[in-house]
């Protein structure tokens, strides 16, 4: 097959690797694969040297409204020249742009998140909610989500039936994770390092974990909690670090490349979302062995089994977040329980082979 996928930006990203990743795997299996981004920052440049790709405009020209006409016509002519036989869209604005130019190649609608299928209470929300909609329904579509917690979110926004939705989990490559479970008893003494891997928002929950650290300082003063990412709370994140004199003990440590060097360091994930779709960086935790502890929201509680792969807590709940940590934290066993039972749960149900052999036969179930 030659398969175009379309997205918004290769940025470094959760959803943006598990498309490189699908395409790299599909490569492989000697598919013509190409990935068209809509703005030109691709930060994976020296990765996935297989799989080719280009871009429709420059960021710097990048506008929302005034760019959609400009970029649907570039978008016509890289898809005549190319001539697939499928397309994957894992960006929503994309449907527009194929809409534009009346495409009806088939085609599958990968949701990689809730930001562009939340109900949102605004005249603007229901505009781009409408014409995403008559879009949608212009073009030979059908949808994929990454847990199956999103499909009654995904067919309220889209007015259609639950039927009409695929679940594809992600899938990361194990490889690229190596079990460390056997470093368990080293790394519990030793090093006592909480992760937080994701972007400085709100949403991602560093501010709360902030609270919990405190908490389990009190029991275990030699802990470190370090925070990977950065965003728009970077710096309320940081005041608030400061204001509580706990810089020797939390680090900001910004974007990392490397994360699988922090995961064969850390002895517990914290996950403290307000919601997901299907964390990578969970999953990326699970395969190295790492015990998740996370609140019991969707998308955590998708990957996470409670008691089996880490903990669930209730939202918000830092003191009870805090109590599981120490749990792993002070008991070698369990943390080899948890970690072995990680790494088989990735085996099973979450690996890159599983979920590119999934696409596969959704895209030739299609075309026949």
């Amino acid at each position: 097959m030659k398969i175009l996928f379309l997205i918004h930006s290769l940025r470094k990203g959760g959803a943006e690797r598990v498309v490189l990743n699908q395409a790299d795997g599909l490569a492989q299996k000697g598919h013509n694969v190409h990935i068209i981004s809509w703005l030109d920052n691709d930060e994976y440049q020296s990765e996935y040297q297989a799989v080719k790709r280009s871009f429709l405009i420059e960021k710097e020209d990048y506008k929302w409204v005034s760019s959609l006409r400009s970029s649907s016509l570039i978008l016509n002519q890289k898809i005549q020249s190319y001539k697939p036989d499928f397309i994957q869209i894992h960006t929503p604005t994309m449907i527009w742009l194929l809409g534009l130019i009346n495409n009806k190649i088939p085609s599958l609608h990968i949701l990689h998140g809730y930001g562009s299928i939340e109900y949102k209470l605004s005249i603007k929300s229901l505009l781009l909610r409408l014409i995403t909609i008559y879009f949608t329904k212009k073009i030979n579509n059908q949808f994929v989500t990454v847990s199956p917690s999103m499909i009654s979110t995904a067919a309220k926004y889209y007015s259609n039936s639950e039927s009409e939705y695929t679940v594809i989990q992600n899938g990361i490559d194990v490889e690229k994770f190596p079990f460390i479970a056997n470093k368990v008893s080293s790394r519990v003494n030793l090093d006592k390092h909480i992760l937080m891997i994701g972007t400085l928002t709100a949403n991602k929950g560093q501010l709360l974990a902030i609270d919990a650290f405190q908490l389990l300082l009190k029991h275990q003063p030699s802990t470190k909690l370090l925070i990977i990412g950065d965003g728009e709370d970077k710096s309320i994140i940081k005041e608030k670090i400061q204001k509580l004199n706990l810089a020797s003990c939390i680090k900001l440590l910004g974007i990392q490349n490397n994360i699988q060097s922090f995961l064969s360091r850390g002895s517990v994930l914290w996950q403290f979302s307000k919601t997901e779709a299907m964390p990578m960086t969970v999953l990326e935790s699970m395969a190295s062995g790492l015990p998740v502890v996370g609140f019991d929201v969707r998308g955590i509680n998708d990957a996470v089994i409670h008691e089996e792969t880490g903990f669930l807590v209730p939202y918000g709940d830092i003191s009870q977040a805090a109590c599981r940590t120490l749990e792993i934290l002070s008991d070698d066993a369990l943390h080899k329980k948890l970690a072995l039972n990680s790494r088989q749960r990735i085996i099973k149900e979450f690996t890159n082979t599983k979920m590119v052999d999934s696409y596969e036969m959704t895209m030739q179930r299609m075309l026949s």
